[in-house]
């Protein structure tokens, strides 16, 4: 039991803080007000990462962890991936221009990567076994941090002045 809660809180502080993340810099793109088709096609992005990162709510527990809320966790999850698999195609139909499509490529692929080890991990969980939660957590915390640095480049484009 020690071992579970202990995946738990570290899964806590770990999502919390990509979370964090993609709410600071959607912020800073929804401010930006304009009718071009590139800020129409960044909100529509931004729309889908805020509702990701609160999605990521629903997985994030507090203080120790019981057995109980260890399958609510688990419960969340599933939940959060049936989530993430719809925003992720969402995403992959939006259309966009050229210079954000690699952007946007690049973040249904960190998406898809999220999902997998999500899964991973709500499996993990619910058959109790720690290394294999260990090992899936420890992959979704690495895809976090290429994430971070992803959601800034979207943010540095679409907060950049369309060029006349």
């Amino acid at each position: 039991m020690q071992q579970n809660q202990k995946l738990t809180i570290q899964s806590k502080r770990r999502l919390q803080g990509f979370a964090w993340g993609l709410v600071a810099i959607s912020i800073g793109l929804l401010t930006s007000c304009n009718s071009s088709p590139k800020i129409a096609q960044c909100n529509q992005l931004i729309t889908i990462i805020n509702r990701t990162s609160d999605d990521l709510s629903l997985i994030q527990a507090g203080g120790t962890v019981n057995i109980q809320e260890a399958a609510q966790m688990a419960n969340n999850l599933e939940k959060f991936v049936t989530n993430l698999e719809q925003n992720i195609k969402e995403m992959q139909t939006i259309g966009v221009d050229p210079a954000l499509k690699p952007l946007k490529d690049q973040l249904v692929t960190s998406y898809q990567t999220a999902l997998k080890n999500s899964k991973a991990l709500t499996t993990s969980i619910k058959t109790k076994n720690q290394p294999a939660a260990q090992t899936a957590l420890n992959q979704l915390t690495a895809a976090s941090t290429d994430e971070a640095k992803l959601l800034k480049a979207i943010s540095n484009y679409c907060q950049a002045p369309d060029p006349k």
